[in-house]
């Protein structure tokens, strides 16, 4: 009997672990679980290991356990559907807009520009709906994986060294280029390129010297990370604010630069 259900636990137990994980690091890619494929095989295979009588009894059992589990599945994608405000037909705008997104670069990217996708795991997107919303070739575009890489694991604080090795990336990419166009997705960004809570900005406005008496404290968190604040307060960081757009789990960002980028 324990031999049986050593598949099943073979099978649950990645799931389980990798489910607890998802508490923690909000970042999904399907190929997370194939670990648990081998068993599932042997799962569902069962009823063929049984002989005689034994077999026709499993196979029923098999029988009736799938048809559970096929109606299962459909509940809970019937309910994710209808799901209120989240679901794809709650009526709700919850569609990621991203042949707008793409488009919307389309119509001004320059082949001169840097693009930047982010994060970078939605980079399939982009290569979906570039070669279909124009026929004129794009930027190639750049994205910042270094979290995925997990290089900074080890450090005190890793994010900070995160935004370090943002910072020595986004020097290197940069390079040369008169104006930067950022197609990023605010949500899924915040999985590898958080946004400061409000209480870290306060905390660093307690922490630091105030040249103006008239500055106020900060009343609400970033809504983005390293990456789009710097489009975001483009004017601070010597460079121009040139426009953008805003779409359903999509924006567009802009930035030029007074010279080319570390160009003397």
């Amino acid at each position: 009997t324990g031999r049986r259900w050593r598949p099943c636990a073979c099978f649950a137990v990645p799931l389980l672990l990798f489910a607890v994980a998802l508490l923690v690091v909000r970042l999904f890619e399907s190929r997370y679980v194939t670990v648990a494929f081998p068993a599932w095989v042997l799962v569902i295979s069962a009823p063929l290991g049984a002989r005689g009588p034994a077999r026709e009894k499993t196979s029923a059992r098999a029988g009736g356990l799938f048809g559970v589990l096929c109606a299962l599945v459909l509940a809970v994608n019937a309910a994710v559907l209808f799901q209120p405000e989240h679901g794809l037909f709650s009526g709700a705008a919850v569609k990621e807009q991203w042949r707008d997104g793409v488009a919307a670069i389309a119509a001004r990217a320059h082949p001169d520009d840097l693009l930047i996708v982010h994060p970078y795991y939605v980079l399939p997107m982009w290569q979906y709906y570039a070669p279909r919303v124009t026929p004129d070739p794009l930027p190639q575009p750049a994205t910042f994986n270094v979290l995925g890489q997990g290089d900074c694991m080890n450090q005190r604080v890793p994010i900070e060294c995160y935004r370090r090795e943002y910072e020595k990336d986004f020097d290197a990419a940069a390079r040369g280029h008169a104006r930067m166009l950022m197609l990023i997705a605010p949500e899924h960004a915040r999985t590898i390129d958080p946004p400061k809570t409000l209480a870290e900005l306060q905390a660093e406005w307690e922490a630091s010297p105030h040249a103006d008496p008239n500055a106020k404290p900060p009343t609400e968190p970033d809504k983005y990370g390293v990456l789009g604040l710097r489009f975001q307060f483009a004017s601070n960081q010597r460079t121009w604010p040139c426009g953008g757009d805003v779409f359903v789990g999509v924006e567009v960002m802009c930035a030029s630069f007074p010279s080319r980028y570390q160009e003397k």
